[in-house]
């Protein structure tokens, strides 16, 4: 049980606390408290902003100014120059919808307990109060692209309750034909253009083009007892059961349409979801969640041994954990934690996953939650192919052919090459340029060459030559150009990109912390490894053409990595 399962012994006291459900698309993280019983809901098409071009005028002639600096050795200078005249904006955020919050009337509580079913990915609680034991269970479908969270007492002692829900953007919450419906509107721009970091603030323009995204959530409740309408939300009285089912849907239409004059319709869509649910039992929408999702959690399995399985809660074997006390069987519980989280967060279809997954409370998320695609987009991803599902993969492809498309602009107007180049950050409307700010972060054109190992590495592990002909390859190809536009000589007889970065990391000049250089080991090796696979690729499909001569040329000329006098990597 404890390689599969997370429990607790009291409610989530704040929203880090909480235990995650998702679809992919919509996002739940639970509380299961016992007086107000909170559910923060996501949707993943939930983000601020629209269809933009991004420009700063003078950033190429800024680039090559830097790169005359590095080559006279003048780093600080080099780090200012792109600091100030070469950065732009900061991405959009990813916002959430806001809270499913029921209330009950007894605040005391006894004999409480709440688990996370990660074989299963359903959740559980029970707890005494008032004279009644509560018993509720939940979880989000994919096949039914539902919330379905079920409250019931031991006995049929009957309760109540009153079902609501807020949302902390510019919405409207109502009630009609028995459901509770939200209906809002997304910020049409995250103040990107402000120097503090993350959202500073959230701007409303009433301009159609420049409009953000419209969502509806609608809630439905099946009960054996009376339903009150009380005009934000539904008290439910004299039951011994309830359900509750909850779906969100959005105007998003893709990263170049608008979201309010070429948006998707999503409020007949919502409605026609929830009643299409809300004809299946609840067993049978359990029934069917399960086994979606053990399609993908059933395909491998974890051993270290013989574990040990201490019967204390997650917390307290947290604790004794990191006392020193032996128990193989919590890394078996994390890992088999993190399949599950993929598996919630990313589905065919629906967006990749950003920073925090799809979960996040705030509406002014650390780093904005959007794709960090420097490091943390790569490490969301590190489990689909070795843990055997590699369809899992597919919102990554997505976003991959979206920044192929809005990359080419970047790779025009910011480098004056072809192809294509994504920095370190991204968000739902494919944002390629450099964010705005210091240089050890915002200059760093390995965004796009990164991402495509992911692209080759599905293609190793699958051998799917069709997958790499006509997703991976193409994609690949069109990175590779951008490389090849943008390498220069190192005047030792090698190619490098100059200037470069290794991303956030800073060393020491005469005139202060600087991040920009002659050359990066990294950037180098990005370069390297894009134009290996472009070749391998090519050779798997029996492609030679003048790409493929273009590439084979520049791989031995790239400068190969260097060792310094204490062993270090340079």
């Amino acid at each position: 049980m404890n390689t599969n399962t997370l429990f607790y012994q009291s409610p989530a006291k704040e929203w880090t606390e909480a235990l995650p459900l998702g679809n992919g698309s919509i996002g739940a993280m639970c509380h299961s408290g016992t007086y107000a019983d909170t559910i923060s809901l996501n949707h993943d098409t939930l983000w601020t902003g629209h269809p933009r071009t991004v420009t700063k005028e003078g950033a190429y002639e800024s680039l090559c100014r830097a790169r005359e600096m590095v080559n006279a050795g003048e780093y600080y200078d080099a780090h200012q120059e792109l600091s100030d005249n070469f950065a732009t904006v900061w991405s959009q955020a990813y916002m959430p919808f806001g809270n499913l919050v029921l209330t009950f009337p007894e605040e005391n509580y006894s004999d409480y307990c709440r688990k996370l079913d990660i074989a299963n990915a359903l959740l559980s609680s029970v707890h005494t109060a008032g004279g009644v034991t509560y018993r509720k269970e939940g979880f989000v479908s994919h096949p039914d692209q539902v919330l379905v969270y079920r409250v019931e007492s031991e006995n049929k002692v009957p309760f109540s309750f009153a079902a609501r829900l807020t949302c902390p953007l510019r919405s409207t919450v109502f009630t009609q034909d028995r459901r509770i419906v939200a209906d809002g509107e997304c910020p049409s721009d995250g103040d990107t253009s402000h120097p503090d970091y993350p959202v500073h603030s959230l701007i409303y323009s009433d301009i159609p083009e420049e409009r953000g995204i419209l969502f509806r959530g609608a809630a439905a409740v099946e009960t054996d007892g009376e339903i009150t309408d009380l005009g934000n939300g539904l008290a439910v009285s004299n039951a011994t059961f309830a359900v509750i089912r909850l779906t969100i849907h959005t105007s998003f239409n893709g990263p170049h349409k608008s979201p309010y004059l070429e948006g998707r319709e999503y409020k007949n869509r919502c409605l026609q979801i929830l009643e299409e649910a809300c004809r299946r039992s609840y067993e049978e929408l359990k029934a069917r969640h399960i086994a979606d999702y053990r399609s993908f959690y059933d395909r491998m399995e974890l051993s270290l041994g013989d574990e040990d399985l201490p019967s204390l809660p997650t917390d307290q074997r947290l604790n004794a954990y990191a006392d020193g006390r032996e128990d193989k069987a919590l890394p078996v519980l994390t890992f088999n934690f993190g399949r599950y989280l993929l598996i919630a967060s990313s589905r065919p279809g629906t967006q990749a996953t950003n920073l925090q997954g799809i979960w996040s409370d705030s509406v002014t998320p650390a780093w904005n939650s959007n794709f960090t695609i420097n490091m943390n987009t790569q490490m969301n991803y590190w489990p689909p192919l070795p843990c055997n599902m590699p369809e899992l993969m597919g919102p990554l492809d997505d976003l991959m052919g979206v920044l192929a498309e809005t990359g080419e602009y970047t790779a025009r107007h910011f480098y004056h090459a072809r192809g294509f180049v994504a920095h370190h950050n991204t968000d739902i409307w494919g944002y390629t340029a450099p964010v705005y700010g210091n240089a050890v972060y915002s200059f760093w054109p390995g965004g796009s060459g990164w991402l495509c190992r992911s692209l080759f590495e599905r293609y190793e592990y699958t051998l799917d030559k069709e997958y790499l002909a006509e997703t991976a390859l193409p994609i690949m190809r069109k990175a590779a150009v951008f490389y090849l536009d943008t390498l220069v000589e190192d005047g030792e007889g090698h190619l490098i990109m100059s200037p470069a970065t290794s991303p956030e990391n800073m060393f020491i000049t005469p005139k202060g912390p600087a991040a920009v250089t002659k050359s990066a080991a990294m950037m180098n090796t990005i370069v390297l490894d894009l134009f290996t696979n472009c070749k391998l690729g090519c050779e798997a499909l029996g492609i030679q053409d003048a790409f493929y001569d273009a590439i084979c040329a520049a791989i031995p000329r790239i400068r190969p990595l260097s060792i310094g006098p204490k062993g270090e990597l340079l």
